[in-house]
């Protein structure tokens, strides 16, 4: 997956950028911690720092720790069971409360951490959908923080276009993912238009490579 390699590379570049910053040397740590734990998880992270950074990249926010923020908003899945994360299964409803927990323990791991609140807040708000429907809080749009609307649709789209299972037996090609995501109503027009100029923005460069 091209898109996967160029999320390596960038996490190449910035962790040599960064290397000397705190945040920086614990968020690696983590990272390959999960990463070594479930490799599947690890790419899927990789995805969403990818996508995030880019989007930050347009929305001229901080790009650089939205990127840390998407590798790090899985982390509360290093405590999780084997049946339960790596699994392809039809999950129990414990085991469904189990995975959901991940959130909470995420954001109470990296909280103990002191990580910045941009990237804790990443991790509490990439369940949430702007109808309410998410969790663990159900928050609606209203409440959603900016942070909070590029989290979530970087983390579905992501696990979308991956090889990976999520309601379905194959990963859906990017514009499939994309319509998906607008007939579901549960993520916000506005993150998902920038997430589509990313998309575009990626398949137009690839076009001319």
């Amino acid at each position: 997956m091209i898109i996967l390699e160029e999320a390596k590379d960038l996490f190449v570049k910035l962790m040599q950028k960064n290397s000397k910053e705190r945040e920086w040397e614990m968020g690696y740590v983590l990272f390959q911690c999960l990463n070594m734990r479930d490799p599947r998880t690890g790419d899927h992270s990789l995805l969403v720092a990818y996508y995030s950074y880019k989007m930050g990249q347009i929305l001229n926010l901080n790009k650089e720790q939205l990127f840390l923020a998407g590798l790090l908003h899985d982390i509360g899945k290093i405590e999780m069971s084997d049946e339960v994360l790596k699994t392809d299964k039809k999950l129990s409803k414990v085991e469904r409360k189990q995975l959901k927990n991940h959130v909470l323990q995420g954001v109470f791991l990296l909280s103990e951490m002191e990580f910045d609140s941009n990237i804790i807040e990443f991790c509490s708000q990439h369940h949430e959908r702007i109808d309410g429907s998410g969790y663990p809080l159900g928050i609606k749009h209203g409440k959603l923080s900016l942070i909070g609307r590029i989290a979530n649709v970087t983390d579905v789209f992501s696990a979308l276009t991956a090889k990976r299972k999520y309601n379905h037996d194959d990963s859906y090609s990017t514009l499939e993912s994309l319509k998906l995501m607008e007939a579901q109503q549960a993520f916000d027009p506005g993150a998902l238009s920038v997430l589509s100029m990313v998309v575009q923005s990626d398949s137009k460069i690839k076009q001319f490579a």
